[in-house]
């Protein structure tokens, strides 16, 4: 059993997320690739629970700092080599804060011109191949 990961005065949850999966990834020097799929997985899973909670698409700015050192915390705490998450663009291209043309909300983004397009596109389970893009 997987001990209770605790962010530290971030509001994201990573308990229901497997970081010794990601550690046991990232400690194949050969295939950065993969290491960066999961640790952005990980990251993912944990704002996407977030969101569903909240309803907001990321952590607020003024927690957007303390959730990055969080995570990368408890990435290497796990064994995550630290320099996986600098080749994987931890903070630069993986983040917890998200704003997409001033859509802060899910609310937002469901109004937002061609989200249906989007959804109607992306309707397949996530172990299945799929072209999952908007139109």
């Amino acid at each position: 059993m997987q001990p209770l990961i605790t962010l530290v005065g971030c509001p994201l949850n990573s308990s229901r997320s497997n970081v010794t999966l990601v550690a046991s990834v990232c400690s194949n020097h050969d295939d950065h690739g993969k290491c960066c799929r999961y640790i952005n997985a990980f990251v993912a899973v944990s704002i996407g629970h977030y969101a569903n909670a909240t309803s907001n698409l990321g952590v607020d700015l003024d927690v957007s700092e303390v959730c990055f050192h969080s995570i990368l915390g408890t990435l290497e705490l796990y064994g995550v080599p630290p320099n996986a998450t600098g080749l994987c663009g931890f903070w630069s291209k993986i983040t917890v804060n998200y704003v997409c043309k001033g859509r802060r909300t899910v609310t937002q983004m469901l109004q937002s011109p061609g989200f249906a397009n989007v959804a109607d596109n992306c309707e397949v389970p996530l172990l299945e191949e799929s072209d999952c893009k908007g139109v």
